[in-house]
């Protein structure tokens, strides 16, 4: 009876196939052009949309909060306010970094580039890997360190940029001067936060009740055991850390 229905389906699309009126042989179509012509330009537009629909994706893919993946997505569609948008929209007289005084403030330049960022940048282990980054808009930036590295690594830098654009906000509009290591202790604080939170809701329900079940066991007569736990409280940046020792 299915096979029947598909047979019945088949017959119908080509049914529908419009077909010439003198028999003519079958050619190839680049059905991605209007005159069905391949063309380098046509190539390139296609390969761009391939690039910026890959590009979203791997944005939204990326194992983060969700208010520093909108972020990394408004920097990539490059709608974050810097210099050189509030000068095209007629809010500022020049499109110069007012951190730096260095060149156009675009993203590229605001997380990367200006000597503040160049400064968080700098208590990283990644410094080495973001200077060979070529001068590129945002979304061109996710994928050269995409491959350059660990699609691991792009967790950290995502959260290094939001840190490092709220360190600038806070300097432009409070006057207050960000320490680059604490900046990078709140980025590194947030994901180990949030990633952590995330394996414990991948535990299955059998690996938690084991770790219920565990029993501490004492030391040898001879030894001490320590048992210590801490917490990150991913808003306030405070973290807690307890300790325990006890003989057998």
């Amino acid at each position: 009876m299915l096979n029947q229905s598909f047979a019945r389906m088949d017959a119908d699309i080509i049914k529908s196939i419009p077909l010439p009126r003198t028999p003519q042989e079958d050619e190839i179509i680049w059905h991605y052009d209007r005159k069905g012509l391949y063309s380098v330009k046509s190539g390139y537009q296609l390969a761009l949309k391939i690039k910026s629909f890959t590009g979203w994706q791997n944005i939204w893919k990326l194992n983060l909060p969700g208010k520093i993946k909108i972020f990394v997505w408004k920097a990539a569609k490059n709608l974050l306010p810097t210099a050189e948008n509030l000068w095209r929209r007629k809010i500022l007289q020049e499109p110069i970094c007012t951190i730096c005084k260095a060149g156009r403030e675009d993203m590229f330049h605001a997380l990367m580039e200006c000597k503040l960022a160049r400064k968080i940048w700098r208590c990283t282990d990644l410094e080495a890997a973001v200077q060979t980054v070529r001068r590129e808009d945002m979304l061109s930036t996710i994928h050269s360190l995409m491959r350059k590295g660990a699609k691991s690594e792009i967790d950290y830098v995502a959260s290094i940029w939001w840190a490092t654009w709220h360190a600038r906000n806070k300097l432009l509009f409070e006057g207050k001067k960000p320490d680059p290591m604490e900046t990078v202790a709140r980025a590194k604080a947030i994901l180990d936060a949030y990633q952590s939170m995330q394996f414990k809701e991948q535990e299955s329900p059998r690996s938690i009740k084991e770790k219920k079940t565990q029993r501490w066991n004492p030391p040898p007569s001879t030894k001490l055991k320590i048992n210590a736990d801490a917490t990150v409280h991913a808003e306030s940046q405070m973290a807690g850390l307890r300790a325990v020792i006890r003989n057998s």
